[in-house]
């Protein structure tokens, strides 16, 4: 076999903090990245040891914390030493806190899969078969044979990439013509609910222009001992003559009643504004509008999220500052 040859090769691997690290400042041996999250204990951060560039976990607690816990957990650590257990690298008292050096797993946490499921994934793979298709009738038997070989649960039994590659359903396999094909028959069908969808903007568009066209305004009664006067105003944009009516005949004015429709005729106007603009466009124009729309909502989002953070941490903060105060007495 050729053997490859590394550029760059690598810096030694952090096994455990020497006590020349150990009598620093943590910021002198690591480059804190970011916050990963919060646990039981306290909160837990990504950091880089800087002498070998090795990513590693900074779990901080504080020291009014439960010690006993803390320590009991450490020492077990310290006496482990798998690769199927966190490493322990050393700790630090920096101001009120404990950090914690440890392995970094940047799966994430286990407790985040195990709430997928009612029935933790872990305990359902082992006692369960293999899944199967709910249709079956619905595949070919080349394809669910080759599905099942991948799904095989003992490593020694399952077929390698290069067996698979020399399935039936994988050998049979069409060009990639069909592909452009079912391509082009899509673009189509997408292509034609577009046209169908400008359709029906248009028809609402001609229909808001024919309710614009109708009179509607404010209609005012004023209360006065003699007599009433109705005053019916147009509030469109064409600006439209007002209208005056004296009424002779009532013996008394109960009150002033005013019905107001200027909202609803500002926001209808400003929708059929909208629509006469998008009449005009051509459908590559309207489709990267529409493709413009996600990332617009994303931002809004994103502020909207940041508010709401920037509101809420300083509750948290209250809320921890107290619970210390607490704690103290």
């Amino acid at each position: 076999m050729e053997t490859v040859q590394l550029r760059n090769p690598p810096r030694r691997q952090l096994k455990k903090l020497d006590e020349d690290s150990l009598t620093k400042q943590p910021e002198e041996v690591f480059d804190v990245l970011e916050k990963l999250g919060e646990g039981s204990y306290g909160s837990v951060y990504k950091a880089i040891h800087k002498e070998t560039g090795q990513i590693v976990a900074i779990k901080q607690v504080p020291v009014e914390s439960d010690l006993q816990e803390i320590i009991k957990e450490i020492s077990i650590m310290q006496q482990c030493d798998s690769p199927h257990v966190v490493k322990y690298y050393g700790s630090y008292f920096k101001n009120t806190d404990l950090w914690i050096v440890m392995e970094y797993c940047g799966a994430g946490s286990v407790s985040d899969i195990i709430r997928l499921r009612n029935k933790t994934a872990i305990f359902m793979i082992p006692t369960n078969p293999p899944p199967t298709f709910r249709k079956p009738e619905l595949w070919s038997d080349n394809f669910m044979d080759f599905v099942k070989q991948c799904l095989v649960k003992s490593p020694e039994q399952r077929a390698t990439a290069t067996q698979l590659l020399q399935h039936p359903f994988v050998k049979s396999a069409k060009g990639v013509s069909i592909l452009r094909d079912l391509i082009n028959e899509a673009m189509d069908v997408k292509l034609k609910r577009q046209e169908a969808q400008q359709r029906e903007v248009d028809q609402d568009d001609e229909e808001n222009s024919e309710e614009d066209e109708m009179d509607s305004g404010t209609m005012v009664r004023a209360a006065g001992d003699e007599m009433g006067t109705v005053r019916v105003a147009n509030t469109m944009s064409d600006g439209a003559n007002t209208m005056i009516e004296h009424d002779d005949t009532l013996p008394s004015q109960l009150g002033t009643m005013v019905i107001n429709a200027e909202d609803e005729e500002e926001e209808g106007t400003m929708k059929s504004k909208a629509l006469m603009k998008l009449k005009s466009w051509t459908v590559e124009d309207l489709q990267k509008r529409l493709l413009a729309l996600d990332p617009m909502m994303e931002q809004e989002i994103e502020e909207i999220r940041q508010k709401y953070q920037s509101k809420r941490q300083p509750i948290l903060d209250a809320i921890e500052a107290k619970k210390r105060r607490q704690q103290n007495f």
